[in-house]
């Protein structure tokens, strides 16, 4: 069955560029030109996906991204803007958001959006780490299973570990016997690893509670073993 994606965009070549892309991968598109009219076709038929542009004249993506997070919980969110925008594609993870460059290539942008829309976590195609991540072999335990880490930073790890982590948004804990330390975060982007028997995953901490001296630390401490 097609998935329905709503398409706001106030460009109209942008609109109809992106509305036969995605048309093209087997899609459903209602296309509107303003953060306005997005409300009408929502109420009618809720969709499977919203994509929006960033400028929408008086209001934009974001504030659209707050309403729709809001009467949809759980609904995917794709942000379209210019990733020189400093700051955009962590405003649009803050929101629950995925954000997407304009200049990403069609295939990459479709296989992305597919993603989302199979339930998989595609990874960010524009960096919103704060910090730099340092590659580690630390060993790590995640639900009493065996993993490892495979790169540190202060916000955040890639883990590699047997079977597909916990859903979006979902707490991962994840036990660090070597340092005696347990972190506690959610996985933004998954995939499978290149061995094909695990998987990697994205995980951003939960800073506020941690030991975040003790966790900068042990990222200060790491090296490529």
């Amino acid at each position: 069955m097609a998935s329905q994606i709503l398409l706001v965009e106030s460009e109209p070549d942008a609109s109809a560029s992106i509305g036969q892309l995605l048309a093209s991968g087997g899609h459903t598109v209602t296309a509107v030109k303003s953060f306005e009219a997005a409300s009408l076709p929502a109420s009618r038929s809720r969709p499977d996906l919203l994509v929006t542009a960033v400028r929408l004249g008086r209001f934009n993506g974001l504030h659209l991204a707050v309403r729709f997070r809001a009467d949809y919980p759980g609904l995917p969110i794709v942000v379209i803007g210019d990733e020189t925008e400093v700051g955009l594609p962590a405003e649009a993870r803050q929101l629950q958001a995925r954000f997407l460059p304009r200049s990403t290539a069609p295939e990459r942008m479709l296989a992305f959006i597919d993603d989302l829309l199979s339930g998989r976590m595609p990874r960010d195609l524009v960096s919103t780490r704060r910090w730099p991540r340092r590659p580690s072999a630390l060993p790590a335990h995640v639900a009493q299973a065996e993993a490892r880490i495979v790169d540190v930073g202060y916000g955040g790890l890639c883990l590699k570990c047997a079977t597909p982590p916990a859903p979006a948004d979902n707490p991962v804990d994840v036990s660090l016997p070597t340092v005696g330390m347990v972190v506690t975060g959610v996985c933004r982007w998954s995939r499978p690893a290149d061995d094909v028997h695990s998987w990697l995953c994205g995980l951003e901490l939960d800073t506020a509670n941690i030991d975040t001296r003790k966790w900068r630390q042990v990222v200060d401490s790491t090296r490529e073993s």
